[in-house]
């Protein structure tokens, strides 16, 4: 993006002056580059979302300190990326397609639950680099109440995530998690508030489990939102295009 910083040290770039859908751009539009998050940052072995990558670009490209989680911008620039993928009916494209699955010797050493296991038969063991985490997302998403932060246990709680998402998170009719992670960014009808998908993720462990809030860079969230966003791809919806089958029916 240098080539459009100008002498005059006062002009800052814009986001859309590389990020656009012209043939000529010199980085991938935001819609394009919305589908490929959740993504493992190999330098720091971390997964950052979306959201997380435009604040580290913030602070790259114009200086400062990163914005606060929800800061709106953020937010505003998040349910640009949304819409840009929406109307091109783009889908999650998290898995490298040219990686390695997983073997099954490796999830068992990753201690994958049953459902997890039976998940992958149907989907295939996820592949690459991001393959773990997609298997420790599973994981947390299919065993929350036994995989919780070191010092939160004083919470008991018995119930977890597929307490009502069946099947982890794959049966139609019964809040499939495909289906929720392309329909967000949303409004959220309770309080008129945009929610992200990691938003969302936490007023689910607030609310439905009953736990605690485990602060808003939580790797717990960014992991389940991987999980959601890889059942999203093996699924092949496109982002904005929930099913009828979405949220929970009468079974």
């Amino acid at each position: 993006a240098n080539k459009f910083i100008s002498s005059d040290s006062r002009y800052v770039g814009n986001c859309i002056d590389c990020h656009n859908d012209s043939p000529s751009a010199v980085a991938e539009s935001l819609g394009s580059l919305w589908v490929k998050y959740p993504r493992l940052d190999k330098e720091s072995g971390r997964l950052i979302d979306f959201e997380k990558a435009i604040q580290n670009e913030f602070v790259k490209r114009y200086g400062g300190t990163k914005p606060f989680y929800n800061d709106v911008r953020i937010t505003e620039i998040m349910v640009y990326a949304y819409e840009k993928a929406r109307h091109k009916r783009l889908a999650f494209d998290v898995e490298p397609d040219d990686g390695t699955p997983i073997t099954d010797s490796t999830l068992i050493e990753l201690n994958a639950s049953r459902t997890c296991l039976d998940v992958f038969s149907t989907y295939g063991n996820p592949k690459g680099d991001i393959a773990p985490y997609v298997v420790k997302g599973c994981n947390i998403f299919t065993k929350t109440s036994s995989n919780r932060p070191v010092g939160y246990a004083f919470w008991k709680t018995i119930m977890n995530c597929t307490s009502c998402h069946l099947q982890g998170g794959t049966k139609e009719y019964a809040a499939h998690m495909g289906d929720a992670a392309v329909s967000y960014p949303s409004v959220y009808s309770s309080n008129n508030v945009i929610y992200t998908n990691r938003m969302r993720i936490a007023r689910c462990y607030a609310h439905s489990i009953n736990e605690i809030l485990y602060g808003a860079n939580s790797e717990y969230y960014k992991l389940i939102n991987l999980y959601m966003a890889w059942i999203a791809e093996k699924s092949g919806l496109p982002i904005g295009a929930p099913r009828e089958s979405r949220g929970i029916h009468n079974v």
